[in-house]
């Protein structure tokens, strides 16, 4: 497990233009106006990462949206042939290979905070990789994974072995593979059909109460708020929160009241409801 003293590292895989999408994925906007490489950035931090990567191809200009970063630290495959994915993360891991290293592709536009924070706070001792179970076919999604200091020998050997598919990596050493917190939050946007199906689309907004105990009132810094989201149900109002305002920890360290009764993660919200989130209880 991550302590806050041991916080990985955060790496965005920018890539460069896809031929299917016919643009740089990194530079597609994304509906909060940031591009897609920008706002990866912007999550990685909030999430709890001390310092973050920006992986390019050697000779790939920086994506828009780094202009008022005074100094992003860029992390260049290098010249001798391209090994994909496989190059960005064994040369960021080269930088700091003391530090574990959260790895984000940039064709994400769902991502959430609630995603990155769940998966920090699941990794056990000793583990090379921890990632999510892709929703769709139930194989590792190994571009938002967590690669620890354990994991180099894996992957040299699987550089030196010609094997440069990261899911086939963490297929062939039983990567251990955590349920989604938030539906969608992976999907992906590799071709245009990808970035139409997977665009977070305008939603109707409704307004909550929010009431925080114990802790989670400490980290937010007030016990109650009013706030105006999309979010339609106690799991989507939790990543909704998190994306402004990381609170460190995952629903299934949580309970949830609506109108004053626990109820389950999935269940429906209505405009105006009282939302009370409760941290795990002390004592015997």
């Amino acid at each position: 497990m991550l302590s806050p003293t041991t916080a990985p590292n955060g790496l965005v895989l920018a890539g460069g233009r896809s031929s299917r999408m016919g643009t740089d994925k990194a530079a597609l906007v994304h509906p909060d106006g940031r591009p897609l490489a920008r706002r990866c950035h912007d999550l990685l931090p909030d999430a709890g990462c001390h310092r973050v990567a920006l992986s390019l191809r050697h000779d790939q200009e920086i994506p828009p949206g780094f202009d008022d970063l005074p100094e992003p630290l860029i992390v260049r495959d290098p010249q001798e042939g391209s090994q994909g994915p496989l190059s960005g993360i064994l040369a960021a891991i080269a930088r700091d290979p003391a530090a574990a290293w959260l790895v984000l592709a940039t064709d994400l536009p769902r991502l959430d905070s609630l995603t990155l924070t769940h998966l920090m706070a699941a990794l056990l001792p000793d583990e090379p990789f921890l990632a999510y179970r892709s929703e769709f076919d139930g194989l590792p999604e190994p571009l938002c994974a967590l690669y620890t200091p354990a994991a180099i020998p894996i992957l040299r050997a699987a550089l030196a072995a010609d094997l440069r598919c990261p899911r086939k990596i963490l297929i062939r050493h039983h990567c251990r593979l955590l349920d989604p917190v938030s539906a969608r939050a992976l999907d992906n946007a590799n071709t245009p059909a990808d970035w139409a199906a997977a665009h977070p689309h305008p939603a109707v907004m409704s307004s909550y109460h929010i009431h925080y105990f114990g802790l989670l009132a400490d980290r937010r810094g007030l016990a109650d708020e009013m706030v105006s989201l999309s979010a339609s149900t106690p799991t989507g109002l939790l990543a909704a929160l998190c994306t402004s305002h990381p609170l460190g920890i995952s629903p299934s360290s949580l309970r949830v009241a609506v109108n004053d009764e626990l109820v389950p993660w999935d269940y429906p919200l209505h405009d105006g409801d009282h939302i009370a989130l409760l941290p795990p209880m002390s004592g015997g």
